[in-house]
């Protein structure tokens, strides 16, 4: 499998200001598996990216990632309203 490629992506973690952000009200109805499954699916190796994306409960929702060695760091996230 090439170097970069999602499924040697070992980790996705959240940084302390997206688990901050998860709590408050813009982003009801977002979760953690919502948050990580877009993650997930984002292709190769990312240095800094803004991503919109969608809730299993139909929220809109951008999330910001960057990935380091083979972990993929939520920096934040923002409920579109």
């Amino acid at each position: 499998m090439k170097k970069g490629c999602n499924k040697e992506m070992k980790k996705v973690v959240f940084s302390g200001h997206a688990i901050m952000r998860m709590k408050e009200k813009r982003q009801y109805g977002i979760t953690k598996d919502d948050v990580i499954n877009w993650a997930q699916k984002l292709p190769g190796r990312i240095t800094h990216l803004s991503f919109k994306c969608f809730a299993e409960s139909g929220r809109c929702f951008e999330i910001v990632v960057s990935d380091k060695d083979d972990i993929r760091t939520i920096i934040t996230i923002i409920g579109i309203e």
